[in-house]
């Protein structure tokens, strides 16, 4: 099945809203799902799923932190648990949709969810729809 932008942005920000509890007035574009919304990690799991179900995708986990390690060119994405200066710079390249503002000099691996909105969500379920399709052709 196609979907359209819009239809994409919808449904994610439905289920988001679903798993967050809350209307889904809520669940807006840039919105941080841990920091405005109040999902934990149970909560990403269960979004994921829906996600999954709803779309008829596989989403990798831990695939935005792989894409940003690869994108680092070779130097090191983070050293001690503090992501690193061009580990930094990967990241905004790898996660366009998050204002630059929300990216910290001291940010730390376990910081990186924090940065998810639900446009980080909707991109990576077009990405997976594209794949898709790409793969049956």
């Amino acid at each position: 099945m196609s979907y359209s932008h819009d239809e994409i942005v919808f449904k994610v920000r439905e289920i988001v809203a679903r798993v967050g509890d809350c209307d889904i007035e809520k669940a807006g574009a840039d919105d941080s799902l841990i920091n405005d919304i109040g999902l934990d990690s149970l909560d990403f799991l269960d979004l994921i799923f829906r996600l999954e179900s709803a779309f008829n995708i596989r989403i990798k986990r831990g695939q935005i932190e792989k894409d940003a390690r690869a994108m680092s060119e070779g130097e090191n994405f983070e050293m001690g648990g503090v992501i690193t200066p061009s580990g930094i710079e990967a990241l905004k390249k790898s996660l366009p949709e998050v204002p630059p503002e929300r990216f910290s000099a001291e940010m730390r691996v376990s910081d990186i969810p924090k940065l998810f909105t639900v446009m980080t969500f909707v991109r990576l379920v077009k990405s997976r729809l594209e794949a898709d399709d790409d793969e049956t052709r």
